[in-house]
Order: C-alpha cells, then sequence, then structure tokens
C-alpha cells in the first residue's frame, strides 16, 4: 500500500507568523494533534501537541504574542507520496515521530500521514510497530564501533567510559553483582 491511499489529504496548514492563541484553535477546530506551517507556499515547520506543552505551556510563553515559528520543529522529516506505507513506518520508529509530512517531488504538501493513519488502513501493522519501536527503543543507547573489551566491532553502549559490546555489557554486570 501506498503513502497517498492512507495519509489526511487535507492537513491543517497555518501560516509561520500565527499565534500560539490562533494554532490552538485551528487545532481544536479540526480535532487534530498538529499543524503544517507554511510560508509561501513552502513547507517551513509542523507544530504538535507536544510543541505546545514543552516549548510554550511549560515555558509559560503568551500564547496571544508567541509566533507559531518560536515552538515549531524546522526539521522536518517528508515522504514521497508514492512510497510504500512501510517506509513511512519506518522512518516514523527511526526518528521517534508520529507524522510525517507527504511532499512530492517539486516539495509540494502533498499531505500529511500518522501512525493512526496507518493503524486505521492497516491494523495487522500494529505488533510490528510495537516490536520494532522496543527493537530500535533497546539500542537508542547503542553505536557502532569497537568493544573496548574484547575488540569487536559491533553496536556499543558506553558505561563507565569504555565502551562495550551487548556480551561485555552483561559480562560486566555479573561481574559487578558478584562483587
Amino acid at each position: 500500500m501506498r503513502v497517498m491511499d492512507a495519509m489526511t489529504k487535507t492537513p491543517v496548514v497555518v501560516k509561520i507568523n500565527a499565534s500560539l492563541e490562533e494554532c490552538a484553535g485551528l487545532m481544536l477546530k479540526g480535532k487534530v494533534g498538529s499543524l503544517i506551517v507554511k510560508e509561501n507556499n513552502l513547507l517551513k515547520g509542523i507544530v504538535t501537541e507536544k510543541d505546545f506543552v514543552q516549548k510554550a505551556f511549560l515555558k509559560r510563553l503568551d500564547p496571544k504574542k508567541t509566533s507559531v515559528s518560536e515552538i515549531m520543529s524546522s526539521v522536518i522529516i517528508t515522504i514521497d507520496p508514492e512510497a510504500d506505507i512501510m517506509d513511512a513506518v519506518n522512518l516514523m520508529i527511526k526518528y521517534e515521530i508520529r507524522r510525517l509530512p507527504v511532499v512530492d517531488r517539486e516539495n509540494s504538501l502533498f499531505g500529511l500521514i500518522t501512525m493512526n493513519d496507518v493503524l486505521r488502513v492497516q491494523p495487522q501493522l500494529f505488533e510490528l510497530i510495537i516490536d520494532k519501536s522496543r527493537l530500535f527503543g533497546s539500542k537508542r543507547d547503542f553505536i557502532d564501533s569497537t568493544c573496548s573489551e574484547c575488540g569487536n566491532y559491533s553496536l556499543v553502549k558506553s558505561i563507565n567510559g569504555r565502551f562495550l559490546c551487548q556480551e561485555c555489557e552483561r559480562n560486566e554486570r555479573v561481574i559487578n553483582y558478584l562483587r
């Protein structure tokens, strides 16, 4: 299945200078958890409920005086409408996001695909998504490098100033437990 078959075709869009108060109103009216931010027909960012809480509410920003540009995410991961839906899932899991703007080859906004959209059209992917999230989550602290203990090149984790592979890390925990 392609992204374009599952995406929201008319995401809610705001201008880059919209106030947080305006944005919150649009999110409530549209019953959406995010807004696409555009300027001169160019995709400039995305703002989510999480951005409102972490970047505006907790910092006590004035919603009437604060522009969406101050809290939006301007680094945007996008996907092509012709891409396979699993490519969208993989990107969401990799970058720990739940929404992907869909843009065409001319970089024009085509729609928005969310994890909810994916699960609505492909509910059988739920278990796979959960399993992949756990897999990526468990490896988040690991990087590709050489283990300081055994010298093997693999996924290693920084433990007490040394880079240890999963096996050496496990051995280290056992040794520390026995001490």
